[in-house]
This record gives C-alpha cells, sequence and structure tokens, in this order.
C-alpha cells in the first residue's frame, strides 16, 4: 500500500488497494477449493485486473504490478496449466489473505 502511495504521490491518509471487503471475498472462496478455482479463472466478478483496487500499481522486484497481478502470483502456481490457474492450498490462501486483512486494518488509509 506504501508503495502505491509513494508511486502516486498519496498521502498515508488515502485509501489504496483492494478493501477490506474485497479481501473478505477472496478469504470465502478460499474457505472453498472449488469457489477458488472459479474465483482465479473467472472473467468477471470483484477479483480481476481492472478491477477497483485491484489495479492500483506499484514497484515490486524491479517491475511495475497491481495488487491483481502480485496476489496472483503469489497465490497459484507459476504458470497456467490448461489454461487456467492453479490456486496453491486453500490453507495457505486464508492465510496470506488474513494477514494482509490485518495489514489493511493497521493501516491508516485502511478502512474496514
Amino acid at each position: 500500500m506504501q508503495g502505491v502511495r509513494e508511486l502516486k504521490g498519496l498521502d498515508a491518509s488515502v485509501h489504496v488497494g483492494p478493501s477490506h471487503s474485497q479481501w473478505g471475498v477472496v478469504l470465502a472462496a478460499a474457505k472453498s477449493r472449488q469457489d477458488l478455482d472459479k474465483l482465479f479463472n473467472a472473467t468477471d466478478g470483484s477479483f480481476k485486473a481492472k478491477g477497483e483496487g485491484w489495479k492500483d500499481e506499484f514497484w515490486s522486484e524491479g517491475q511495475l504490478l497491481g495488487f491483481y497481478n502480485w496476489f496472483l502470483k503469489l497465490a497459484t502456481e507459476a504458470e497456467k496449466k490448461n489454461n487456467r490457474y492453479q490456486p496453491k492450498s486453500a490453507q495457505f490462501i486464508q492465510q496470506l489473505v488474513r494477514e494482509l486483512m490485518a495489514e489493511l486494518n493497521a493501516d491508516k488509509g485502511g478502512r474496514a
């Protein structure tokens, strides 16, 4: 979140990235492997590259990434198989999202 604000020249009070409720949708999907597969492979819905918050960009490892691509990279296997993303374990994704939501709650610009 700090990287997005720095890139855009925003102060800490401005919310950037996916909202608490958007992360909640991902967490809910992670509780069901079938829903998780649908989430990562859907062409519509709240989890999309150009979606509100998901498109906010920051520098990571020398490249400009949006939250969508950054999270997709962390939460799925390295490559698509059969033209579909393969999510890592549901437990891994649940823990990752819980940590992100805790960070969002602690962030001054976050809204719960």
